[in-house]
């Protein structure tokens, strides 16, 4: 998924949904809201997104949230992390992976 300049992905609807990672999205994506979301969220977030400085920027990492919503939840993670990340779980069984 190209994500430039997005600063928050929200997502909802009934049916299960796939991510395997963005592009061009360092530095302004902060937020991924699935809590409208009522099935299951399998979502990626690729190397570069949680440890690059915010846009207009040159240190520092971004805040990143990731809230899920009513399904079984995996978020896998294919990066160092340097700061917290808040993650805000729905109902449902919930998968948490770093690669």
């Amino acid at each position: 998924m190209t994500d430039e300049d997005i600063q928050t992905l929200n997502i909802s609807g009934d049916q299960s949904l796939t991510i395997a990672g963005e592009n061009n999205a360092a530095g302004s994506l902060t937020t991924v809201d699935a809590s409208a979301l009522e099935a299951n969220l399998d979502f990626r977030v690729s190397q570069g997104i949680i440890n690059s400085a915010p846009d207009g920027t040159s240190n520092g990492d971004v805040a990143f949230t990731i809230k899920s919503g009513v399904g079984d939840d995996i978020i896998r993670v294919s990066d160092s992390i340097h700061q917290m990340i808040q993650l805000r779980w729905g109902d449902g069984e919930r998968y948490f992976k770093v690669y």
